[in-house]
């Protein structure tokens, strides 16, 4: 599939093209996986959606990938590239049902439509079903030849399945991949080491040191410190933009390097992420300074993860019964009640609570 990125730069050229207009249905055309198609004007609000989709997709938060996916399609004027990027997060989420009839709308819109195939692939693929998972792929490159993403994709099922001859062919069609193609086709299948030893040789740009490494420190891959490999030639020097910076601190604090992180949080980020910082202050410990940014959020926009970072802040600097008031007041309904209970289980165990600690831990565990 397209990265964040690409589909980011994509949506937002497309939403400053719109400024201006009157929302309706009326024709306009869009580029997908190198092809272009004719569509509908979407509204900017779907795009919005879209692109929230997208960032929870990234970051592998399937339920809430599906919900905004689903607002971006409930504007009126349906597109299959949002079905079929919705089709893929419900069944990530485990809806097979609701996937399948994502799915049969988006193939209702655009019965070749490149986006359907690559989802339809992928859905296969997460059900076990390689030969189905395969035809799509295949699909895919017939409905968009020149495909990067088409391309990508069935090279990464024929990496899977041993036949890296096959694999080789479908790059090289691609009018000699370079090199990068063949690094993200590896780590697609999953085929870190021999990812690896490419980029090694590689001269890769910042842009694919960044690429790459958000590839392999992300829950896909796990791998922390081959990413940190990646990333070694950009140490001492500033983040050009906050998305690097937030990799960057999450990679050094996934291996421990605290001197790196205080390096990185030393300078604000650009917009926002006040409280991503705070959670980085409390992986190496820095209470204070968690508390501190915690605070000043709370104070410009008061919220339930403002209040359960503060919590843990006031936990790590020795405040308990504070910290246990806080977490208490955080309503079980909130998407971070699960963190908020375990933060007072603990806080009631330092007290000495320690048969009330146990039963609030256990109601904090995954269900």
């Amino acid at each position: 599939m397209p990265s964040v990125r690409a589909v980011t730069r994509r949506l937002v050229a497309a939403a400053l093209l719109a400024s201006g207009c009157s929302l309706g249905a009326y024709p306009v055309e869009r580029t997908l996986g190198g092809v272009r198609r004719a569509g509908v004007f979407v509204p900017p609000y779907a795009y919005e959606h879209f692109l929230r989709g997208e960032l929870a997709a990234a970051a592998a938060d399937w339920p809430h990938a599906a919900h905004e996916f689903a607002l971006a399609r409930a504007g009126g004027d349906d597109d299959p590239l949002l079905a079929s990027r919705h089709a893929i997060a419900l069944a990530r989420s485990g809806d097979a049902a609701g996937a399948e009839r994502a799915l049969a709308e988006g193939r209702a819109l655009d019965e070749d439509a490149e986006a359907v195939h690559l989802a339809a692939s992928e859905i296969a693929a997460l059900r076990g079903d390689a030969a189905s998972a395969m035809e799509e792929a295949e699909r895919a490159v017939r409905a968009a030849p020149g495909s990067r993403a088409a391309a990508l994709q069935l090279a990464a099922l024929m990496e899977r399945a041993g036949d890296r001859e096959a694999a080789a062919r479908v790059l090289t069609a691609l009018a000699e991949a370079p090199v990068e193609l063949w690094i993200e086709a590896a780590l697609a299948a999953g085929d870190v080491e021999r990812a690896m030893g490419l980029a090694r040789r590689a001269t890769l740009d910042r842009a694919l040191r960044l690429r790459f490494a958000a590839l392999l420190a992300g829950p896909s891959l796990a791998r922390p410190v081959l990413a940190d490999e990646l990333l070694g030639p950009l140490r001492g020097q500033p983040p050009d933009t906050d998305a690097e910076r937030r990799l960057r601190i999450g990679v050094a604090l996934a291996l421990g390097d605290v001197d790196e992180v205080e390096g990185l949080l030393a300078v604000p980020p650009r917009s926002g992420g006040e409280l991503d910082d705070a959670r980085a202050w409390l992986g190496i410990g820095r209470g204070e300074r968690a508390e501190a940014l915690a605070r000043a959020t709370q104070a410009l926009a008061p919220s339930i993860e403002a209040d359960v970072v503060l919590a843990h802040a006031l936990l790590l600097t020795g405040r308990p019964d504070e910290a246990a008031a806080l977490a208490a007041s955080v309503p079980a309904a909130s998407s971070h009640a699960q963190e908020a209970r375990a933060i007072l289980a603990e806080a009631l165990s330092i007290a000495g609570l320690a048969a009330l600690a146990d039963e609030v831990a256990r109601a904090s565990e995954p269900r």
